[in-house]
């Protein structure tokens, strides 16, 4: 599956004429604070401040919030909407839903996932699920509409849920995570472990991150993510504490992943790649005929100042 990915990622951007600057990427390397470097490189945003009941209860929760890390592209309205960016309201709804559970349930198992709606995501952050707009006639009246500001992106998480739930169902998992150490012990048979894996975690829909045209484009970084996540909860906890299945993996992957992981790619990296000339697209009109935006909203996209641009690009390029 790795070698899939990067073969058919160099494919389409062959055939888009996107070509990499190497001088750039050195311009920009030099740039770097090292302090900085090196204080970000440790802030992978998985740590939380939680007891969990056990490896696998762990395990279940990133799983989970890795299913979720997709919404970076309704960046602009999540800030608008609750101050904080899409990867930090996903930690937050997980988190919340972790907690709501009451004693002897899990929030996160298949049949809580089954009941996920577009409100259990405005509760949790306490965004509105409606907006409201004055009425174009009557000064004073304001007209509620059902929706709100992050209607979309949380009918899209929902139905990730719903449909992972029934993925689940089918193969008798009672949890994500069943599904995630079962995948692992299919990969742990065979020599290329961390490409197994990511095909596996593919097979569920949710995690199958992939454009299919005008050339099949194998993006899967949710599958990827969940791997570098599940790496660092091996390492960090006590290799005694561990299944054996884990401690396996802890061993394979004490001194890095055999097989290193291609860049989890979503809007901001390659846009901030471009910015920096990193990404040099020598005619970008092909691009645009491949995936036409939108013309019937005048909705602008996410935006980064360059001190964060920069610092989301130096987290990405220390994992790899």
């Amino acid at each position: 599956m790795l070698r899939r990915i990067r073969s058919q990622c160099a494919e389409a951007a062959e055939h888009a004429h996107i070509s990499v600057n190497e001088g750039a990427i050195d311009a920009f390397l030099h740039t770097l604070n090292e302090p900085e470097f090196d204080t970000l490189k440790t802030q992978h945003g998985l740590r939380f401040p939680l007891r969990f009941s056990s490896f696998m209860d762990q395990l279940n929760f990133v799983a989970v919030l890795a299913m979720l890390n997709a919404f970076s592209g309704y960046r602009a309205a999540f800030h608008r909407a609750t101050g904080h960016g899409a990867f930090d309201c996903m930690r937050k709804i997980v988190l919340g839903m972790y907690l709501s559970a009451d004693d002897g349930d899990s929030a996160l198992d298949t049949l809580a996932l089954e009941r996920v709606t577009p409100s259990t995501f405005a509760q949790l952050l306490g965004v509105p699920t409606h907006s409201e707009t004055p009425h174009p006639s009557l000064p004073g009246v304001v007209v509620g509409t059902i929706g709100g500001p992050l209607r979309e992106p949380f009918e899209i998480a929902a139905k990730m849920c719903v449909e992972t739930a029934a993925f689940l169902k089918a193969r008798q998992h009672k949890n994500l995570a069943s599904y995630v150490w079962e995948v692992c012990e299919q990969a742990s048979r065979h020599e290329h472990v961390e490409s197994c894996i990511v095909e596996g975690l593919a097979e569920v829909p949710a995690f199958y991150d992939a454009l299919e045209s005008p050339y099949p484009i194998p993006i899967m970084k949710k599958a990827l993510f969940l791997v570098r996540a599940l790496q660092g909860l091996v390492l960090d906890a006590q290799p005694h504490t561990l299944p054996r299945l884990m401690q396996g993996l802890s061993e394979r992957w004490r001194h890095g992943l055999a097989e290193p992981l291609p860049m989890f790619v979503d809007n901001v990296i390659p846009t901030m790649l471009i910015y920096l000339n990193i990404l040099q697209l020598e005619h970008g009109s092909i691009l645009s005929t491949w995936h036409p935006a939108p013309q019937d909203s005048n909705t602008s996209g996410p935006l980064l100042n360059r001190s964060d641009a920069t610092d989301i690009i130096n987290m990405d390029i220390i994992d790899h």
